[in-house]
């Protein structure tokens, strides 16, 4: 039902049981907008199935802040020290340090067998106003319910950092809003004319609305393009390699720009620098082969890549295997390239004989091809 790792709500599993009492087919899919196959099933009303009384909170933080730890030592407080049932749910982003993350926590007098993230909520916190414009902050929020966020401005000036949208939640809901100064950073947005897959599909995504994107737009052959990890602004593009200028004993330091850029790898990472270098030596003819760990989540997490190209168009070419297997998956790379390699030596091999242009059969038969 729906796709691998995706939250199913009631809402969804209510709309499977309505498919079935209406002469149902099978192979169909519930929580996604598939305009390729055509057979997912919209989801046609929502229900809120939790307890009555329940308490509902959900916190907007970013990683590192200290929001999720703190959530965690709530709910088992709350949980030890009264006779409150308690559940929670963290949503974190893929990158490291500086991510989004959301944590979904319930209370209630009851046992909770609410197996899905929030829906409806009854608080909502900002740790991060940046967020606001971005992401749907106050989504699912109910009739009376309390949103704070954490704001440099004066009181008088908080409402007019919403946007429309929200103002208008915040009116017809009812909405009670308190405001708490504790941060000062500031967040930019993907930027504008950034070109189609980043208009269709890196911007839903990184608004949390990645669910909305029909099927038809994702890449057909699975590929995505390089250097978007810059549209996020996270991370330090910066060359890690700069330290060498300053060495006594270097003379004429040659420092490359390297071909990996603002990498959301977690603050002091010693991985990095190693990329960077690398990429420096032979970032132009790079094929990757990475296995499932740290450096995959940060180098190739979709929709963003931070590895790179220059200005004639040459940059590593990266790919992920599952688990552990990265040699045997390069190793696939390496025979790939030798059989292309191969195959286009005979063609070209069989194509001298039938060249008219004596320049361009010369160069042919000087070349590397051959």
């Amino acid at each position: 039902m729906g796709s691998p790792r995706k939250s199913s709500a009631s809402s969804m599993v209510k709309a499977v049981f309505d498919h079935l009492d209406s002469n149902g087919w099978h192979g169909f899919t519930v929580g996604i907008n598939d305009d390729v196959t055509h057979k997912s099933i919209s989801v046609k009303e929502e229900i809120d199935t939790e307890q009555e009384g329940i308490a509902r909170c959900k916190f907007w933080g970013y990683g590192s802040d200290g929001t999720v730890s703190a959530n965690k030592s709530a709910i088992k407080i709350i949980g030890e020290s009264t006779d409150l049932f308690v559940q929670g749910y963290f949503q974190y982003d893929s990158n490291k340090s500086g991510g989004y993350t959301v944590s979904h926590l319930r209370f209630g007098k009851k046992p909770i067998q609410s197996e899905y993230l929030l829906n409806k909520v009854d608080f909502v916190a900002l740790h991060r106003p940046q967020y606001i414009g971005q992401y749907d902050i106050l989504e699912g929020i109910t009739e009376g319910g309390t949103f704070l966020i954490n704001s440099s401005q004066k009181p008088e000036n908080i409402f007019r950092l919403f946007t429309r949208d929200m103002q208008e939640t915040i009116w017809k809901k009812k909405i009670k809003v308190f405001a708490i100064d504790a941060s000062t950073e500031i967040k930019e947005l993907v930027p504008a004319g950034s070109g189609e897959f980043a208009d269709l599909v890196i911007d839903p995504i990184l608004r949390l609305k990645g669910d909305t994107i029909p099927v038809s737009r994702m890449p057909l052959n699975g590929a995505v393009p390089t250097g978007t990890k810059k549209l996020e602004y996270r991370g330090v593009p910066g060359n890690p390699a700069i330290w060498i200028d300053k060495l006594d004993f270097v003379k004429e330091p040659y420092i490359a720009e390297p071909y990996i850029e603002y990498p959301p790898s977690c603050s002091g990472c010693g991985e990095v620098p190693y990329i960077h270098l690398v990429t420096q030596l032979y970032g132009d003819r790079m094929m990757i082969a990475n296995a499932t760990c740290c450096t995959s989540i940060y180098g190739g997490t979709f929709p963003t890549i931070p590895y790179t190209k220059d200005s004639k168009g040459k940059g590593p070419a990266w790919a992920n295997s599952l688990f552990e297997d990265n040699a045997e998956y390069g190793f696939g790379m390496r025979m790939a390239v030798d059989s292309n390699r191969k195959q286009l030596k005979t063609n070209v091999i069989a194509l001298i004989p039938l060249l008219n242009n004596a320049p361009l059969r010369n160069a042919l038969e000087r070349s590397d091809v051959i």
